[in-house]
């Protein structure tokens, strides 16, 4: 499949929340309480708007697709591998955390968000797979073939290593700097998954939505649909 037919599939994708539940009120907590996205979205219907015209005007329409014809351009300039030289350090590492991160995205929560849709073999070509791949290509061509994105992208790895040693440094559960290496996946493509929120309180020891509340919800949630 070339590169225009994969961004044309992109741009055109449905979104199948658009019309859902449109008069109820928004949750007390949602994935995106706070952000952006929220803005000042009292309804289910303000928050689905919102996100339309973001996940699939701006980011499927003009963002991945500009993606997908940058790599199309630019694609003499990239390289598979990156020169084996000690400046480089910093950059194989950003591109091996990178594809590492890519392989557990795909495998532990795309693949399980989709299961009837995707087979293992075939995770990578997924839309979001090709467009995170196609983004750090593309940034790692920047730093190789300009200096300033080369010593920006050396700054971040070394800041980045520098605050992940400083929260995650001890493995001993007993020191009272200790902090969880574990991640927590959101597990739903539904956006107020109080379940979520319940379960990573209770993991950190702070419980602040009750499950009752998230019962109540629930019950509402289904009466309105009924």
């Amino acid at each position: 499949m070339s590169w225009l037919s994969d961004a044309w599939a992109y741009a055109w994708r449905k979104n199948p929340h658009k019309h859902a539940e449109e008069d109820m009120v928004l949750p007390d907590w949602h994935i995106y309480k706070g952000t952006g996205l929220e803005g000042a979205c009292k309804t289910q219907k303000q928050l689905n708007k919102r996100y339309h015209k973001y996940h699939y005007m701006a980011k499927g329409k003009l963002f991945v697709p500009a993606l997908f014809l940058a790599d199309k351009l630019f694609k003499k300039y990239k390289q598979e591998a990156i020169p084996d030289y000690w400046y480089n350090d910093n950059l194989r590492l950003f591109n091996s955390a990178f594809d590492d991160a890519q392989r557990i995205l795909a495998f532990n929560y795309i693949w399980r968000l989709q299961p009837q849709q995707l087979k293992e073999t075939n995770l990578q070509s997924h839309p979001s797979m090709q467009a995170l791949r196609k983004l750090k290509e593309l940034t790692l061509m920047m730093a190789l073939n300009d200096t300033v994105y080369r010593e920006f992208l050396n700054i971040f790895v070394l800041e980045l290593g520098q605050q992940a040693a400083q929260k995650y440094g001890t493995t001993d559960p007993n020191n009272p700097t200790y902090v969880s290496h574990n991640h927590l996946f959101y597990p739903s493509a539904c956006y107020y998954n109080v379940n979520y929120y319940i379960i990573g309180q209770k993991i950190r020891g702070k419980i602040i939505l009750e499950k009752t509340q998230a019962r109540n919800y629930d019950a509402n949630r289904q009466d309105k649909q009924s």
